[in-house]
């Protein structure tokens, strides 16, 4: 049986075979050095009460997993991190979809709407759109969102992240660090080697 439930610290070896064994990162890109400095850190995300952490299990088999955190510098959160196996996604879409992606979804955002009273988030993608409020080009998060939209207009079912709108907050250049101490801790840190795009989503209705 397919469950959802908060991330524990019985849950960080299968978090870290999990980023081990993927072959990218972040954004279609590969960097052990990423890769490595997520698991050593993966104590702290677990335990810090900024961090709300969700993952999708199989029988107690982790199948995917995401970290998203309270920014402490405004009211708002980040879409940090999401990962799954391939495999997963087969497991997950040939089960009860609605009732789990409904599940993760209310779980998500009663957390951050209703105990935290955050409406606002960002998340990082390729800088491949230049469309602010298209969905359909962008990767990872904005992908999974996407999904939802089309997902809840076609089977009626009600998913609250569909509730946001997109716009763009800032392009970074390749190798290149941005300007504001916020939009550093979205891109964990650190630069890239290709161009970034931060997005941030507003609650609409």
């Amino acid at each position: 049986m397919i469950t959802h439930r908060q991330l524990t610290n019985d849950d960080i070896e299968q978090m870290t075979g999990m980023i081990t064994n993927r072959p990218d990162v972040f954004m279609g890109y590969s960097d052990d050095q990423f890769k490595n400095n997520i698991i050593s850190v993966l104590p702290k995300v677990i335990n810090d009460p900024l961090h709300f952490n969700l993952g999708v299990f199989s029988d107690g088999y982790l199948l995917g997993f995401g970290l998203m955190k309270e920014m402490p510098s405004q009211p708002a959160w980040v879409w940090g991190y999401w990962l799954a196996n391939r495999d997963s996604y087969k497991k997950i879409m040939g089960a009860d979809t609605s009732k789990i992606l409904s599940g993760l979804d209310n779980d998500l955002f009663d957390e951050m709407e209703q105990s935290r009273k955050l409406f606002k988030f960002y998340a990082a993608h390729p800088n491949i759109s230049p469309n602010t409020t298209n969905l359909k080009s962008i990767n990872s998060a904005d992908r999974l969102l996407d999904f939802l939209k089309k997902y809840q207009a076609s089977k009626g079912v009600n998913f609250r992240s569909a509730d946001y709108k997109f716009f763009n907050d800032c392009v970074i250049p390749a190798n290149t660090m941005p300007k504001y101490a916020y939009q550093q801790a979205i891109i964990a840190d650190r630069t890239w080697p290709i161009d970034t795009l931060i997005r941030v989503a507003i609650k609409s209705v």
